[in-house]
């Protein structure tokens, strides 16, 4: 590593191009080394040590200060990192993988190694272990924190200590001892009744997290171990990475929004090191005794934070007030200023948008005020906003690629009947502050009530109460004896997924698609389609109720009085407008 950076020649380089080379090749040659092996701490710490000092500048001769932390550069970016990475926490999760693939039985050569010597579960030859094998037991828990049990048949699950629920074991919820043998106790004995309404002296949020969870219909089905940080289910060493930044430990603030600008990577660099306080202004240098005074150059009266170098300096003003910015704009304190800013895309100068232009004026004031104190070149405020004007033009209209507008045109959207002998199952789910609702109605061809239901799964979000209104309403055709089935939802990625076909089994919906898939069966005909929410007015009313309402689950054989204005708008077939892309009438029609 250290004969490689000293290839590169740092000081030619700005520091979005030294982060760069450090994710890209410094920190992958270790990486081999790690996916077999812990390494010793002081090889970590001389990892770090090698990158920290090339991002920051440092070369035989001369040293740079560190402004921002190693540990907050190696953060995620919605956490306010570089996305670089720790050298012993990235060491952690290539242990936790080794450990995942011995737990699945994954099919690559070493984990079948590792499973014939010691074991699926890794309880062989304790005491005979390779180093590869202890290595592995240096896992910092990830493994343990970040696996989740999709449920089958509930043999395999510990009731108590296996993690099941998204919030941890269910021993957690609990306070005071376990009875006597329930320490061993198979989820299995709740399975046949579910949701379990008995277990005592569990909360609430516990128990409106369990009735939300879907369960196998099919008996003596497998519970599989899924990864609970991956859409999909499996390990991946980005997710493992993000998961040892729990919510606790960091700021609550997505700080995806600096790297979202439309600007160069330079200037979103440079957001970020302000939004950290990472620059050295005079009142920094002075506070760390490296100068004698920490008075702005450019007014010479105020001392020189951030703030008032970017904004509040009498030199600076000129600058955004020749913009045409309100009185609030010198009113906020630094980070809130950031990020108004930073996201505000109104078109200025030239159509230029507002965030982009302003990425560069702040830049180009700290180059300037550079440039002032370290070669004595003037500081001229309308030259600085003038070539910041210049920099932004050049950036939106040669790199931002041309943005065509998709063309839009208004369409009447109604709920259209079941041609016959098929009935219309239309289905909604609703969510409010992790709050779930679902609901939907069986109709017949001239669009008369048959059957409605309102559902309130608990804590999760809308695309699970899409899901929990989608296996009800099946199961309810299936109880009813309903042979032909038109199915509606708005929802397009329930659709979709209703239509993949290589969905994994560790996936959080592939337990509900399986249900759904094997309720279809049953059924002689039927087809699933998508429509807008003007043609799911019923369901959504619903959906809303069973959100609203703290009963489990309700059926109605007659129409309640709250969905009989939203029945007789879509028996008699009352248009809505909607304002629609080229691009979504066309899948419309396809569907």
């Amino acid at each position: 590593m250290a004969k490689r950076l000293q290839g590169w020649k740092s000081n030619l380089l700005s520091q979005v191009g030294r982060s760069q080379l450090i994710q890209t090749t410094s920190s992958a040659i270790p990486n081999y080394f790690m996916n077999a092996f812990f390494l010793p701490k002081k090889i970590h710490k001389q990892i770090d040590k090698t990158n920290r000092n090339f991002y920051w500048g440092h070369s035989i001769h001369q040293k740079k200060i560190h402004h921002i932390s190693w540990k907050k550069i190696c953060k995620p970016k919605k956490l306010g990192g570089l996305g670089l990475r720790s050298s012993e926490s990235i060491n952690h999760c290539y242990m936790a993988k080794l450990k995942w693939n011995v737990l699945k039985g994954k099919k690559n050569l070493s984990t079948k190694i590792l499973t014939t010597k010691y074991g699926k579960h890794l309880s062989k030859n304790k005491h005979n272990s390779s180093f590869i094998r202890k290595s592995m037991n240096k896992d910092n828990n990830i493994l343990k924190n970040g696996t989740i049990w999709r449920i089958g048949n509930g043999k395999t699950i510990n009731l108590w200590h296996d993690n099941w629920l998204d919030s941890g074991p269910l021993r957690n919820h609990l306070i005071g001892p376990l009875n006597k043998n329930e320490e061993t106790t198979k989820l299995e004995t709740l399975t046949q009744n579910w949701p379990p309404i008995n277990i005592p002296f569990l909360h609430e949020h516990a128990s409106r997290e369990i009735a939300s969870i879907f369960i196998s219909l099919a008996p003596n089905t497998e519970d599989i171990l899924a990864w609970k940080f991956s859409k999909d289910g499996d390990f991946s060493i980005k997710s493992a990475y993000n998961s040892t930044f729990p919510p606790n430990q960091t700021t609550n603030t997505n700080l995806s929004w600096i790297w979202k600008t439309d600007s160069h990577p330079r200037e979103n660099h440079f957001l970020w090191q302000t939004y950290h306080k990472g620059i050295p202004t005079a009142k920094k240098l002075n506070s760390i005794n490296c100068l004698p005074s920490p008075i702005c150059r450019l007014c010479n009266s105020s001392e020189e934070t951030i703030i008032h170098l970017l904004r509040d300096c009498n030199i600076i003003k000129p600058i955004w007030l020749s913009l045409g910015v309100p009185n609030s704009f010198f009113q906020t304190d630094l980070q809130p200023w950031l990020r108004h800013n930073s996201e505000k895309k109104s078109l200025q100068i030239f159509s230029i948008p507002w965030n982009t232009l302003f990425t560069y004026i702040i830049r180009n004031i700290w180059l300037n005020r550079n440039q002032l104190i370290f070669r004595n070149k003037p500081f001229l405020s309308h030259v600085t906003l003038r070539h910041s004007i210049q920099k932004a033009t050049e950036h939106y209209f040669l790199v931002k690629p041309p943005s065509n507008p998709t063309p839009k045109e208004t369409v009447m959207i109604k709920w259209t009947k079941p041609s016959p002998p098929f009935l219309k199952l239309n289905v909604d789910g609703s969510c409010s502050n992790n709050h779930m609702g679902s609901g939907g109605l069986i109709r017949d061809e001239f669009g008369n009530h048959i059957l409605s239901y309102c559902h309130n799964p608990g804590y999760g979000y809308a695309l699970m109460s899409e899901l929990w209104a989608l296996q009800i309403g099946l199961t309810l055709a299936i109880n009813m004896n309903i042979q032909q089935l038109e199915i509606e939802t708005d929802s397009s990625v329930v659709k979709q997924l209703m239509e993949k076909n290589d969905l994994p089994n560790t996936s959080k919906y592939f337990t509900v698609i399986s249900n759904c898939r094997s309720l279809l069966t049953s059924l002689q005909a039927w087809k699933i389609q998508h429509c807008f929410r003007e043609a799911n007015r019923s369901a959504d009313a619903l959906a809303n109720h069973g959100r609203q309402n703290n009963t489990y689950k309700t059926t109605f054989h007659q129409p309640p009085p709250f969905l009989i204005p939203h029945l007789l708008h879509d028996q008699q077939q009352t248009p809505t407008p909607r304002s629609i892309t080229i691009n979504q009438e066309m899948q419309q029609q396809g569907t």
